[in-house]
């Protein structure tokens, strides 16, 4: 949640247990009115009284607020007491320099976290749900935030229950509540009061209630507002989430606090480099002295990192935003490489979310099913003779003309409450209702078969809706031109079979069902199960004639078996390539799902999640009441945690995390969409929400959320997110070490002197320019450098591990005193040579000379000069160096940093104005020209880059490229059945299963 984010806090009110209430009860109690609703002068009242119907409100975005959190940071603050010294002695020059540092680092902090402020607020604005409403006798459309108490809500089919209801009505109307339950099937719904029980009625089992942000599924409903914003059940978690979320709020990320405590720690040494400078010269401290000891003070402060860690952040940010993930807190940017578990759901991130018929056993024949998705496109396939495989395609005149297939067609199509349609404006197939039945109903229309197309030769006549006692649905259809009635159901195998008294042949005849039908059926059905799919029996009756009283056990007697059908949400294309990704990067991929075991299993092996070495290996997959049952002693003895746990309960995950975290060195991501999954994403280390399917309690709780519910989306961001805190270290180190390259030249340097004054080897704006002209664009290059092709190939990164590590420190102290030291070589060099050994500049101070009209400072000019440049374009090829902190940064082919070359051709062009035009050279940088010294130069560049290419070699023999290796060698178990592998030719005895309702 946004800094910004208030909570709305409800009114202190009694608690009313509206579910033990009658409709009319509860309507007295509200004054409320069924027939006429709510008039708009109560509605407005209400709305004043109670107030909107969110969750969530904003106080707006603070202008000052941000901009003065950003002004006042470690960085700044050390920036300006250099620039009220600079002031003070009258140093113009640096201290507008200075001033322009300040504005910049303030001045772009401000922008992107203001514009990060007001995206968000955007995003919140985005969603405008809409209500059905009765009020003075009207049914009006009116935004859900304006629902309240007593309003007469009316539901269809597709509707987000806008706020808790109180139902009143309800026909053949299931809701999906997983949001807040976590039960995968829809609830039924009922109108009559509950009876009181001991302890209080579960949310889940208050069948005459509905539940803000809960889906209406099939049917249609009335019902009371009873409970709007926080009063409603979804709202008391909210209110929970804000209360423990406050106590962390306004604290900074992990980064944020290692970069304060650096800055603090060189502000520290800047005052300590200040003191030798003052002793050096014996404190005789005149403007010059003091002026360089805070040029050398400066030196030694990056002054571009602050704003170059915000635009990499920033960039960071936007770019994860085009690859699906909104970043909600910046501490999950910086924390993605250390992720290594991710502990994902199945439905919708890892599958498609769509039900599809992948295999069928129809009339004593199986087939496959070709197609994607929901588009009704694909092929029916029958094995080609003499083989196992299905490449024979069943022609569309077959399917109509064979009675088993065309019946088969007929129950998908019609005995469905559920559409499918094309929106053009989109063009897109688009569907509503069960996924289950938009399954079927999508594998008829690949041949032909619409409600449209069957409705110009039958007319409907009844339907028996899904009933969870008898598992199954039937819908009684009229002949028109025959006028014979034809039943068609559908449901659990066993049910099916429960109620045919014969069933189809191969050869379309009818003959006595036996008991081989039935093995032969369960026979299909395991094996369709084990490979994750859902079963469903089809049946069919047709008869001369129906009678209106007839009751449901009548008309679902003596009908005709056909067969089942196996669907199952596929994998999305792209799932199994992620895992692997995963896998290779050191990061262990757990699936936790309410699927039915059978179904998870066959999942997590198809997209590589188990091995096929782990297949039936103990432990793999578990249900959740086994594992919810253990004891933290004994979860704590199993030498691996279970791949998959199937039937998993929102509590299953919170003790997975807690299992994960009790282990050394485990940085769990989780994915959860339901409100009652909040607590678990507030629990990972890194909590990811879905955008598209998840509740706005969970986005809330999590710090990132998907924008299209995609596992591959995942790794995209922990790739992203070590692209990012690589680049970061890329450019820290950059920064540093010319650092330390300024403050080995200023201090060595102090120990030459003409007149006993220290003869500065290199001047303030020398040492500003190299800060913020050559250093921090080829810093800000480095932080946009691309992935790395093995950035997904190394292991996750340690949790004691920061940032300032060890062998960034150790490079920055390397490359900085090798880049001073060549510096300084060419300046002691210079002199020599052209003073004939002399170090000295003849006992002239030469600090405050413009050297060009003074002959005896024209040699410490020339000398400054050649340093300057030499540190200049060792900084400028160290950006090249430092792409890869193992890997040769100029010999080995990488991915071309356009902005990087860019950023060096730059600070190449720029060096010549400060050499060769009056005025700037002598006047500001108190040097000028140099000529036979260009050699020098290049011998230091190509003894750095020489130097640089033996240091990384001897690093990769001692520490290697650390390539990431999962290797899960879980336990044999002599009980693991294999009967989920069932082979065509597999004729002996077949365990009973249930289906997956």
């Amino acid at each position: 949640m946004s800094s910004k984010d208030v909570i709305i806090e409800p009114k202190e009110e009694e608690k009313v247990e509206y579910h033990l209430l009658t409709a009319d009860e509860t309507k007295s109690l509200l004054h409320t009115d069924i027939t006429a609703g709510l008039t708009q002068d109560e509605a407005s009242e209400r709305l004043q009284r109670v107030g909107a119907n969110e969750l969530y409100g904003s106080s707006g975005t603070s202008t000052l607020k941000v901009f003065l959190s950003n002004l006042f940071n470690s960085m700044n603050i050390v920036l300006l007491i250099a620039l009220i010294v600079s002031l003070v002695v009258n140093d113009w020059v640096e201290g507008i320099v200075l001033a322009v540092v300040i504005i910049t680092n303030t001045g772009i902090g401000f922008f992107q976290e203001f514009k990060s402020e007001k995206t968000m607020e955007a995003l919140k604005k985005m969603s405008s749900p809409t209500a059905r409403v009765l009020r003075n006798h009207e049914v009006n459309v009116v935004p859900c935030r304006e629902v309240v108490p007593g309003d007469i809500v009316y539901l269809e089919e597709g509707d987000v229950i806008p706020a808790d209801l109180r139902l009143v009505e309800a026909v053949n109307l299931e809701i999906d509540e997983s949001l807040l339950t976590g039960e995968s099937v829809p609830a039924v719904k009922q109108i009559n009061k509950l009876e009181p029980a001991e302890n209080e009625i579960s949310v889940g089992d208050r069948t005459n209630c509905a539940f803000k942000n809960s889906l209406a599924t099939k049917g249609r409903g009335i019902g009371i507002v009873i409970g709007t914003g926080l009063k409603t059940e979804v709202g008391k978690i909210a209110v929970m989430l804000e209360k423990s979320e406050n106590k962390s709020k306004g604290s900074k990320t992990p980064l944020q606090k290692t970069m304060d405590r650096m800055m603090f720690l060189l502000l520290g040494v800047a005052v300590i480099l200040a003191l030798v400078v003052f002793a050096v010269n014996k404190f005789k401290i005149n403007s010059e002295v003091l002026l360089y000891a805070i040029s050398l003070a400066v030196a030694i402060l990056p002054e571009g990192l602050p704003a170059v860690v915000t635009v990499t952040m920033a960039v960071g940010v936007r770019h994860m935003a085009k690859e699906k993930a909104i970043i909600r807190r910046l501490a999950a940017l910086e924390a993605l490489g250390q992720v290594t578990d991710i502990c994902s759901d199945k439905t919708g991130t890892l599958t498609q979310s769509k039900m599809v018929v992948k295999s069928c056993y129809l009339g004593e024949e199986d087939f496959e099913v070709s197609g994607i998705g929901i588009i009704p496109e694909g092929k029916l396939l029958r094995k080609a003779p003499n083989s196992k495989k299905y490449t024979e395609e069943v022609p569309e005149s077959e399917i109509s003309s064979s009675a088993r297939l065309d019946l088969s067609s007929m129950v998908c199509a019609l005995c469905s409450t559920s559409s499918l349609f094309f929106d053009k404006e989109e063009n897109i197939w688009k569907s509503i209702g069960d996924p289950t039945e938009i399954a079927l109903v999508v594998f008829a229309q690949k041949f032909g078969y619409t409600k449209e197309k069957i409705s110009e030769k039958f007319d409907f006549v009844m339907e028996h809706p899904f009933d969870a006692v008898v598992k199954r649905m039937t819908v009684i259809y009229k002949n028109k031109e025959t006028g014979q009635y034809l039943f068609l159901s559908k449901g659990a195998m066993e049910s099916e079979l429960s109620i045919c008294n014969n069933y189809i042949s191969e050869d379309n005849q009818i003959l006595p069902i036996h008991p081989g039908v039935g093995k032969l059926s369960k026979k299909y059905m395991m094996k369709f199960a084990s490979r994750g799919m859902r079963v469903l029996g089809l049946s069919y009756a047709l008869r001369d004639s129906y009678e209106e009283n007839m009751t449901r056990e009548q008309a679902e007697n003596d009908l005709i078996y056909i067969g089942v059908i196996g669907m199952y949400d596929p994998p999305r294309e792209e799932s199994a390539s992620s895992v692997k990704m995963c896998q290779e990067a050191g990061i262990i991929v757990r699936m936790a799902t309410g699927d039915h075991p059978a179904t998870a299993k066959a999942i997590a092996a198809e997209i590589g999640i188990i091995a096929k070495e782990n297949m039936n290996k103990k432990n793999v997959v578990m249900v959740a009441s086994d594992f919810d049952n253990m004891r933290p002693d004994d979860i704590d003895k199993m030498t691996y945690l279970p791949l998959v746990i199937a039937r998993c309960t929102p509590q299953t995950k919170v003790t997975l995390i807690e299992a994960l975290h009790r282990r050394r060195e485990k940085f769990v991501a989780m994915t959860g969409d339901g409100v009652n999954d909040a607590p678990a994403i507030k629990m990972a280390d890194i909590g990811i929400a879905m955008g598209k399917g998840g509740s706005d309690v969970t986005k809330q709780a999590s710090s990132i959320t998907l924008t299209d519910d995609n596992f591959a989306s995942i790794v995209s961001a922990i790739a992203s997110g070590r692209r990012i805190f690589t680049n970061i270290g890329k450019f820290t180190l950059h920064l540093l070490s010319g650092n330390v390259s300024e403050v080995v030249v200023l201090v060595l340097g102090l120990f030459f002197k003409d007149q006993d004054v220290s003869v500065f080897p290199m001047s303030p704006a020398q040492i500003l320019y190299l800060n913020m002209v050559t250093s921090s664009p080829i810093a800000l290059a480095l932080g946009v450098e691309r992935a790395a092709k093995d950035v997904m190939h190394h292991p996750p990164r340690p949790l004691s591990s920061s940032l300032f590590s060890f062998e960034l420190m150790l490079d920055t102290m390397v490359y900085g005193i090798l880049m001073g030291v060549l510096s300084l070589l060419s300046y002691i060099i210079t002199i020599i040579s052209e003073n004939q050994g002399d170090l000295l500049s003849k006992n002239k101070s030469c600090n405050e000379s413009d050297g060009v009209k003074d002959e005896n400072c024209n040699v410490g000019f020339i000398a400054r000069g050649v340093a300057f440049y030499t540190l200049s374009l060792l900084i400028l090829v160290h950006g090249f160096n430092c792409r890869h902190n193992r890997m040769s940064g100029f010999f080995v082919k990488q991915k071309m940093n356009r902005a990087l070359t860019f950023a060096f051709v730059l600070g190449v062009i720029l060096i010549i104005p400060t050499a060769y035009i009056p005025v700037i050279n002598d006047k500001v940088f108190k040097q000028t020209y140099i000529g036979w010294q260009w050699g020098l130069i290049a011998f230091s560049i190509i003894f750095f880059i020489a130097f640089s290419e033996i240091y990384k070699a001897i690093k990769r023999r001692v520490w290697g490229l650390e390539l990431a290796v999962i290797d899960l060698e879980y336990e044999d178990e002599d009980d693991v059945s294999e009967d989920e592998d069932i082979s065509d030719e597999d004729d002996g005895e077949i365990k009973e299963v249930k289906p997956n309702q």
